[in-house]
Parts: C-alpha cells; structure tokens; sequence
C-alpha cells in the first residue's frame, strides 16, 4: 500500500509504530522513535538486496522521492549501479571501452583465428551486458561475484581471461 503524505505528517516523536513503511518501486520509508523519517531505496544488485538513502522527509517531499525512484531504477535497467548515478566519470572508464581496448591489444595480436572465435560469445555473454558500468565505482565485492559467475557458468580459466 502506498505511503502519503497525510501519514507522513502526522508522524510525532515518541514514535512507535512499524519503523520501515514500504511505498511502491522498492521506495520505504525510514522512521525512527525520534521521529526522523528517511527515504530509502531498496534494489538488487548482482542478486543480492541493497538499499541507499535518498533523503530526509520534509527536505524532500515524498512525490520527489518517487521520481528519484524512477530514475534510480532506469540506472538499474542500464545496467549502471544506481549509487554512483550523480558522479561524473569518462569513458575510458566505462568496462566495455576497457575490455574492448585489451580485446584489441591482446586477441587481435597474439590469438590464433580459433581462439578469437572462441573470445567473441564470451564477450557478448559477459562484457556487453555491464559494459556501462564504471569500474571506478564498482567494488570488490561485485567484481568477486562478477568473476564468479563466470568461473560458475565456464570455467577457472575463463573467468581469469576477462
């Protein structure tokens, strides 16, 4: 059911109600016994649940958390982790501009013919779908569980080509 902004309002300190309220598209809402009521978002990542702040009610009002929301998922639909969406990057360090120039340097000079064709699906399977991410944004955690999803759909020894 979604939050509104009647609800929110009448929140007073001492609060004791539920401390997390649930709107649509993965917005809740925050609230402590004090009464501080924050926006959050909540998402999957590479499989796994997170959630990130996006602000204090009434500095945003809940109708501007909702568009936030929307913009934070199509982050999400792109393939971008919706945590760094404001932060300024270049395209060099975009994973598919990177992969694509070691592709270049590496199979293209050194490579048999046979071994190139072998490279090609790999790189489609597993570059093009999270070429828009910046890798200076990306964490250890999510490249252990982006090699090991390679190491468990292939092999060890794929997994360390890319």
């Amino acid at each position: 059911m979604s939050i509104t902004n009647t609800e929110l309002r009448k929140i007073k300190a001492p609060y004791t109600g539920k401390p997390e309220l649930a709107d649509t598209n993965g917005l809740t809402v925050r609230i402590t016994k004090k009464a501080i009521i924050t926006f959050n978002f909540r998402f999957q990542w590479f499989g796994k649940p997170q959630r990130m702040s996006i602000g204090r009610y009434p500095e945003i009002k809940l109708s501007e958390a909702r568009e936030q929301v929307i913009k934070l998922r199509m982050a999400i639909f792109d393939g971008n982790d919706p945590r760094y969406l404001g932060e300024v990057y270049t395209e060099q360090s975009l994973f598919d501009n990177i992969a694509q120039e070691y592709l270049s340097l590496r199979v293209d000079k050194d490579l048999s013919p046979n071994h190139k064709r072998f490279i090609n699906p790999h790189n489609n399977k597993y570059i093009k779908p999270i070429g828009t991410i910046n890798v200076e944004t990306f964490s250890y955690q999510q490249w252990i569980s982006y090699f090991g999803k390679i190491n468990h759909d292939t092999s060890p020894a794929n997994a360390g080509v890319f």
